[in-house]
């Protein structure tokens, strides 16, 4: 009986486990500014390997960049993406 229960909980623990990993996570990474780029390019390079990203950056031209915000916006929709003027982000109140 003990060892039923045993194994039983272990598998609730093994499908909980699975769940939570087939969720992923977002991660921000970053280096110190001395870092050389070979190491970025490295670690870029694991991730993109990995199939982990399905993100990218743009930098909008002045001359129609609301035009285009706002129909990149509309395109995302349908997948429920997420698209967002960059902007400075504080980890406290203050900031800077």
């Amino acid at each position: 009986m003990k060892f039923a229960l045993f194994a039983l909980l272990c598998t609730l623990f093994a499908v909980a486990f699975a769940a939570t990993a087939a969720q992923g996570r977002a991660v921000i990474v970053s280096y110190p500014d001395d870092t050389p780029d070979s190491a970025l390019q490295s670690a870029k390079d694991a991730i993109v390997a990995a199939e982990l990203i399905k993100a990218f950056a743009a930098k909008l031209a002045t001359k129609n960049a609301q035009d285009v915000f706002v129909k990149v916006q509309t395109m995302a929709e349908e997948f429920k993406g997420v698209v967002e003027e960059d902007q400075m982000m504080h980890a406290q109140n203050g900031g800077f």
